[in-house]
């Protein structure tokens, strides 16, 4: 006998998606002195899942991904360098598939702080000379003043100054410990570094 011969078949659909590579909008130029906090720094596109950063690990920020929230999160600029740093960082931009769209670029420049050398605490006996104390700051074009915030009577007549080091003196003293603090203040007067702030230490002579 002739057998029914079973002609049916199934079909199945595949969906294939294509997306579009991502954009991502060019992001503003930062300059800052060193220790400054720079806020987070939001970014934008269209087809925009992800982004990942690079290179900037020089200037106080390390490499990163964001995705929610797209955005590179607050970082302390920094520059170890006696002269300005600038560093270029790659932000490459990524769909929800992962596709990378084309790479913008931002520069970090950051300027240094008038930082200075601390000043170690001194301890003399009743008689004896003090040396010219010195104020090193790691920046060319710092300028130094320094003042007496704290009088012990201990044989310096001189409360202040506008020089770069302390000058020596014979201590003396009334009583059995007097101790005079002094601020030393460093500041720049390169015009391209004059914007960043001063910086104060404070040391004894007891």
């Amino acid at each position: 006998t002739e057998k029914d011969l079973d002609c049916s078949y199934s079909t199945k659909e595949k969906t294939i998606k294509v997306i579009d590579l991502p954009t991502l909008n060019p992001i503003p130029d930062i300059e800052v002195c060193s220790g400054s906090k720079i806020d987070s720094i939001p970014l934008s596109g269209t087809n925009l899942s992800s982004a990942r950063w690079e290179y900037g690990s020089s200037v106080g920020l390390t490499n990163g991904v964001a995705s929610s929230p797209l955005k590179i999160p607050s970082f302390i600029a920094k520059n170890g360098t006696s002269t300005i740093l600038e560093k270029e960082i790659t932000v490459t931009p990524y769909n929800e598939a992962g596709c990378p769209g084309t790479p913008q670029k931002f520069k970090v420049k950051v300027k240094p702080s008038s930082d200075m050398k601390d000043i170690d605490n001194i301890s003399v006996c009743d008689g004896e000379n003090v040396s010219q104390i010195n104020f090193v700051g790691f920046v060319s074009g710092t300028t130094f003043s320094w003042e007496v915030i704290e009088d012990g009577n201990i044989g310096l007549s001189q409360k202040n100054g506008n020089s770069s080091f302390l000058p020596s003196f014979t201590a003396t003293t009334n009583e059995k410990t007097s101790t005079t603090k002094i601020r030393v203040t460093a500041a720049n007067t390169d015009p391209a570094l004059a914007v960043c702030p001063s910086v104060t230490k404070e040391f004894e002579i007891k």
